[in-house]
């Protein structure tokens, strides 16, 4: 059962059987040994049974020493580099105290040169192994938006000088890599090991605004002694961050530097402000990000990665070993590739139903290859149901059967022609032999169409009707009981007289399946007495979560998320600066952000 992945609880319970139960009791119980189990026991014997099953050996360095060498050996070799603690390389200017392990396989190979072209996503998290290792990992953005893990590093060493090996180790992977944008914290050893390792210049990069704004907020929290000195010029400085225009972003840093330069409280943030921040308006200002980059403006890509990795595969239990969060890591890449596998063959299914729907004004494409069929090419073998229809490109003929004049299962349908020109063509209606994909081919169109033009097609689509259980459901008639028998007499002889197309058989058994489960489930709710429905007295939604019935302790403040400006406060700020220029004497450059912010006003009250 351990092997198996059943939890200690779980098994205990089974071990124990039904002789505790209250049915069972006041008898004569023989214990056994399993009685006697504890989940004590039971997880440590699962902690053994793990530690020899996932582990090569128990030294953790020889394990991930012969994980990586079998790792190797496979079709494609996924380590990007490999230097052990305490064994100097040759190759790599490395200390001999320095650990890392790089690992790429060939689909996050392939995805980093599609995902390098708009922007790539590194960030490291901490407390991965009991060695004081840390995890750098590599992220993009796929076409669908979703995050997707490219590269992964661990070492216990994340200096620009340890980190530009592994990122020289995936150029030497894929030459023809080509980067345009990198989004990190406000660390800048991340981006220098990149501009060294990749060896492609200059890479551009742009700051996360969450990690930027957090550095802002602590450097005001050190300098600025006063609260409410602080909490005003944080909510300027946001606005400064977030402007999106550049007239009006030098406008409010201008004003933001007059007002607090000759104050004693806030000088020395501003000359922080103005060495540090405003030496690098390229990396972390709105207005600066005009260019190509899937409108990434944080690292929360890889945080999110971290919060699935730690809480859904490690289950928020500390992991110990290297050999352990290299497996960890490789079957999180295959649940990637196997999610973003299932996402391409739903986009491929919607594509279908693109080309099988249409519009009054765009036809679909069935319906344009329809017109291409000469009508010599048909055969009607019987009389408006089935046809016959000649291929023109192929020696081939292909057998169309109408089944239905309507649909069957309206609410079912999940392919159909929505053009006023099929009048409500659906996949119930007509099978082509055909072997296209799509349901709705040319050649059932063809058909159709002449259905439709010999008066076949019944406008309006009678729905069947619902049956709905009911205690006292009154018996039926004798002229309908006799209807009943005469249609199944009738289907039984055609049926013995094999009279049925082959081409009906799957459709008639579909048919009859899903009446005699309509039947047996109302003479089974007929069986079953009247049970009165429990009303609820509170209301809850879905996702809301259980009360603790321990009151909560109260948290200590944070500088977070209620310091942060809202929409309204960053309007203010603009609008008292347009104000103040308008009210004295102002330049060209103020005059133009009076005239943008006015007219940015004047659209969104229209």
């Amino acid at each position: 059962m351990i092997c198996l992945g059943v939890s200690p609880k779980k098994i205990k319970s089974n071990l124990k059987g039904d002789k505790f139960c209250r049915g069972n009791r006041g008898t004569e119980v023989d214990y056994s040994r399993n009685d006697f189990i504890q989940l004590k026991s039971l997880r440590e014997r699962k902690r053994k049974l793990l530690l020899s099953t996932n582990s090569l050996v128990l030294d953790d360095a020889q394990s991930t020493l012969l994980l990586v060498d079998n790792l190797k050996a496979e079709k494609f070799d996924p380590v990007l580099i490999f230097k052990p603690m305490g064994i100097p390389d040759p190759d790599l200017d490395l200390d001999e105290n320095i650990f890392m392990i790089g690992i790429q396989t060939l689909e996050q190979l392939k995805m980093m040169e599609l995902c390098g072209r708009d922007i790539l996503v590194i960030d490291a998290t901490h407390d991965m192994t009991q060695y004081g290792c840390q995890l750098l990992n590599i992220m993009g953005v796929d076409e669908f938006n979703k995050g997707y893990p490219l590269a992964h590093c661990v070492s216990n060493k994340m200096d620009a000088s340890t980190l530009q090996h592994f990122f020289r180790a995936i150029k030497l992977k894929c030459p023809t890599l080509q980067i345009n944008c990198i989004i990190t914290d406000d660390d800048p050893a991340l981006i220098n090991a990149a501009n060294m390792g990749f060896g492609l210049g200059q890479i551009k990069h742009i700051l996360c605004l969450w990690h930027f704004k957090r550095t802002l907020q602590r450097n005001l929290h050190a300098k600025v002694r006063n609260s409410s000195l602080e909490k005003e010029m944080f909510h300027h400085l946001c606005t400064i961050v977030d402007s999106e225009k550049e007239v009006e972003f030098h406008a409010l840093v201008n004003d933001f530097q007059k007002k607090y330069e000759n104050t004693a409280d806030t000088k020395t943030f501003i000359e922080y402000f103005n060495k540090l921040c405003m030496s690098r308006v390229e990396k972390w200002a709105m207005y600066e990000r005009k260019f190509p980059h899937k409108n990434v403006e944080t690292t929360m890509y890889v945080v999110s990665f971290h919060n699935i990795l730690k809480s859904i595969y490690l289950k928020r239990k500390p992991n110990k070993r290297i050999d352990t969060l290299v497996k960890l890591l490789l079957e999180v890449e295959e649940d990637a590739y196997a999610r973003r596998t299932i996402n391409n063959v739903r986009n491929e299914r919607e594509v279908l139903v693109d080309l099988i729907t249409a519009t009054a004004d765009e036809p679909a494409a069935s319906h344009l290859n329809a017109m291409d069929i000469s009508e010599e090419n048909m055969t009607n073998i019987v009389a408006n149901i089935h046809w016959r229809v000649k291929s023109e490109s192929l020696d081939i003929e292909y057998d169309v059967q109408r089944y239905a004049t309507s649909c069957v299962y309206p609410d079912w349908c999940y392919f159909k022609c929505i053009s006023p020109l099929c009048q409500r063509l659906c996949s119930h209606m007509f099978v082509c032999t055909c072997p296209h994909e799509s349901p709705l081919c040319k050649h059932i169109h063809k058909v159709h169409a002449m259905c439709v033009h010999n008066g076949l097609q019944q406008p309006d689509i009678q729905p069947l009707p619902s049956i709905v259980p009911s205690v006292s459901t009154p018996k039926p008639s004798q002229n309908n009981t006799k209807k009943l028998k005469d249609i199944g007499k009738e289907l039984i002889e055609r049926i013995n007289e094999n009279r049925i197309p082959q081409i009906l058989i799957p459709h008639v058994t579909g048919v009859l399946s899903q009446l005699l489960a309509e039947c047996r489930s109302v003479e089974e709710s007929t069986n079953t007495e009247i049970i009165h429905p429990m009303v609820p007295t509170q209301k809850r939604s879905s996702t809301q979560k259980l009360t603790c019935q321990v009151l909560p302790k109260k948290k200590k403040k944070q500088l977070r998320k209620s310091n942060y400006p809202t929409a309204g406060e960053k309007r203010d700020i603009v609008n008292s600066l347009v104000q103040e220029n308008s009210n004295s004497d102002v330049s060209d450059s103020d005059n133009e952000l009076s005239n943008l912010i006015i007219e940015e006003e004047y659209y969104e009250e229209s």
